[in-house]
């Protein structure tokens, strides 16, 4: 599969996920449980663990007791987002496939855009995606 823009808007859009003023959105490449997570500006964060905190929310999580998609994307959405700071980073939960992977993550605020390519490798590996400020 490629990692793309169109692959990961197809995947979105299969999975009935959700968007609003700021969007965190994944995309990646193999079987490996890959976690985004979103550091919100009163501390809370929002993952796999924490679904909901601070006016948003994961709404798909490709890996819910398996694998469940064959483009796995994962989806963070804040309809009115509280001003301040937020971090994405990615995480690799559970390393599948003994190799990396590989992702791409979109942030949108306030209609625009930006992508972001990285990868992981093992479990536990995280790699830092972005920090931006909102309002």
């Amino acid at each position: 599969t490629g990692l793309d823009e169109s692959t990961l808007d197809s995947g979105l859009i299969d999975a009935g996920a959700g968007n609003g003023e700021i969007t965190v959105s994944m995309l990646w490449d193999n079987d490996d449980d890959l976690d985004l997570h979103v550091l919100t500006p009163d501390g809370s964060e929002i993952c796999y663990s924490n679904t909901s905190a601070a006016g948003g929310v994961l709404d798909v999580d490709a890996n819910v007791g398996g694998r469940t998609m064959d483009n796995p994307v994962e989806n963070i959405y804040f309809e009115d987002p509280v001003a301040g700071t937020y971090q994405v980073w990615v995480e690799n939960y559970s390393d599948r496939t003994d190799g990396s992977a590989n992702f791409i993550v979109r942030v949108t605020v306030g209609g625009e855009s930006q992508t972001f390519n990285g990868s992981v490798d093992g479990s536990g590996s995280v790699a830092e995606v972005v920090s931006f400020t909102y309002g």
